[in-house]
């Protein structure tokens, strides 16, 4: 397996990193792991997102877990999605009080930019949340 395969993985467990495997190997070690991780991915794409501007809105929502955070992404997107995917992993289906920024590196006259984010995973009826937040 290639590192992108389980790129989300904080850190990719031993039985997955070779690069091949027999037919036993993969059908009993890789498979299951690699279905979970997939239907986790489509899990990640489902999660509500509120930003630190939205406090209005989440006021009511309990704080009970730890802030997550990751570092070093590569855009806004991939920093949003690696938090979604560590909420999904954590059993959680909102993320609230969202924070993205980035930080500029700078080699000689080459400039990127490195992202990073952070948020509070909670669980919460996605139902009672308000559709619209624009009026809110």
């Amino acid at each position: 397996m290639d590192e992108e395969t389980f790129a989300y993985l904080l850190k990719i467990p031993a039985d997955l990193s070779h690069q091949t495997y027999c037919i036993t190997c993969y059908d009993s070690k890789v498979a299951p792991e690699l279905s979970a991780y997939n239907d986790d991915m489509e899990k990640a794409k489902g999660i509500v997102v509120f930003s630190t501007k939205e406090t209005k809105i989440t006021r009511h929502i309990r704080r009970l877990e730890d802030p997550i955070a990751v570092k070093d992404c590569l855009d806004e997107k991939e920093a949003t999605m690696r938090l979604a995917f560590l909420a999904v992993r954590a059993n959680h289906n909102v993320l609230i009080d969202f924070d993205v920024s980035y930080d500029k590196i700078r080699n000689g006259s080459y400039q990127k930019l490195m992202w990073k984010a952070q948020a509070l995973p909670v669980t919460v009826d996605v139902d009672k949340l308000p559709k619209d937040r624009s009026n809110s």
